[in-house]
């Protein structure tokens, strides 16, 4: 039976993509039903909505939100003496608990699809998911199911907190064991891995970067235009990272079952007596099966101070792209990727 999960990466304002492609999967292939939702920064924001399949919701919210909205600039100079961070989240939390009230706690509590909220915890240093059910984690990684509303709004805000733009937020923190919790994407760009984990068959990945981005053929001169084009590289490295692995897997278990193939046109070896052959201790492929993996790129690179430019003009683009190319990928659908679990 298909087990359909959705991943959206980290943005910031480049999210509207995602919602767009979110828009013509539920007005168009009402068939689709997600049984795990992952979102990491961004995406941690559509996930409540997406679950509930409340796409007028997000898309109100990613097309009139401004920047200032969102952070508080302020003299910059100050805050990087003073606090922990570039730019006050202030307006960002008020944000998420006007558009995620009570009501939206209590219907994604109830609800049949599991949702999972990426963070890494600065002390740990691990990947926390905060979920709306519980989950033994088998091990990398952590999660936590969401006590009340007030945890879900900042377990939100935690996850799209980019780390020295904006403060940790501190969720159970405690004197004697402090918790501040970051941006998931420090870790996990798309948090593929949890939805792997719970067994699903199918994968729906919208990224918010081109899948090949062209050279930037600029000179960075300030220091603020140097760190957001290192984290933009940075990003993109975790991101190729969260699918490496699964592909490698892929690869190598259709690299056995070539040479099983082999060993059977070769020899009177039964296939029982071959698939035991490599039946051993520590396997790392035992168990394992494709998993299909249907990825959603933008076709340009979706621009804005690392997804911190709120532009309700350029999100209505980035919306009516992202509905384009789900149009296009269900009308033509490329070759399907295939990993393992």
């Amino acid at each position: 039976m298909a087990k359909n999960a959705l991943v959206i990466s980290g943005g910031g304002a480049k999210g509207s993509f995602a919602v767009g492609v979110l828009k013509y999967i539920i007005l168009n292939k009402p068939e689709i039903k997600f049984d795990i939702i992952c979102g990491t920064s961004t995406g941690a924001l559509i996930a409540p909505f997406a679950a509930l399949r409340n796409v007028a919701a997000l898309e109100r919210i990613y097309t009139t939100m401004k920047t200032e909205d969102i952070i508080l600039k302020g003299d910059i100079s100050k805050r990087v003496i003073m606090n922990n961070s570039l730019f006050d989240v202030g307006p960002l939390i008020n944000v998420v608990r006007q558009n995620y009230p009570q009501n939206v706690f209590d219907s994604l509590m109830s609800s049949d699809t599991q949702v999972f909220f990426a963070s890494v915890c600065l002390q740990t240093g691990r990947v926390v998911h905060f979920s709306n059910k519980d989950m033994i984690a088998p091990g990398g990684y952590d999660v936590i199911k969401l006590k009340d509303w007030d945890e879900m709004i900042r377990a939100i805000v935690a996850s799209a907190d980019q780390p020295v733009f904006t403060p940790p937020i501190k969720i159970r923190s405690t004197d004697a064991a402090p918790r501040q919790y970051v941006d998931g994407g420090v870790r996990e760009y798309a948090p593929i891995r949890v939805a792997l984990d719970n067994g699903v068959t199918d994968i729906y990945v919208v990224y918010l970067s081109p899948e090949v981005e062209p050279e930037a053929n600029k000179e960075y001169k300030s220091i603020f235009d140097i760190l957001l084009r290192t984290l933009a590289l940075f990003s993109d490295d975790v991101g190729e990272n969260d699918i490496l692995i699964p592909t490698l897997y892929n690869k190598s278990l259709q690299y056995i079952n070539e040479v099983k193939k082999n060993i059977a046109a070769n020899s009177t070896l039964s296939a029982a007596a071959i698939d035991q052959m490599f039946d051993l201790p520590g396997n790392p492929f035992a168990g394992k099966k494709l998993i299909n993996m249907k990825v959603f790129y933008p076709d340009y690179i979706l621009k804005g101070m690392g997804g911190l430019e709120f532009d309700p003009v350029e999100m209505k683009k980035y919306l009516n792209h992202g509905f384009d190319v789900a149009k296009k990928y269900f009308e033509q659908p490329p070759v399907i990727e295939h990993i393992v679990t």
